[in-house]
């Protein structure tokens, strides 16, 4: 199963990091980091759910912070 660490960046950008290499989970973060898609997709990880780990991602953001809050997940989040 894969893993990675979540985290929130600016207005709503949710960076998954794989491996050392970071990835984006929703639209926000597409303009700065290479889809998740590439490495983590319903192929490769059947189990996984990319909308929970959204969700989870936008629970750490704060739109008062200038870094990025974090936490780690398994491909197969779950709500």
């Amino acid at each position: 199963m894969a893993q990675g660490e979540v985290r929130c960046e600016g207005a709503g950008a949710i960076v998954i990091n794989i491996d050392g290499a970071d990835y984006a989970v929703n639209g926000m973060a597409s303009r700065r980091y290479p889809p998740i898609q590439r490495v983590w997709n319903p192929t490769t990880f059947p189990e996984s759910n990319l909308d929970s780990i959204i969700v989870r991602g936008l629970t750490l953001c704060d739109w008062g912070l200038t870094r990025p809050s974090t936490l780690a997940l398994n491909a197969a989040a779950r709500n």
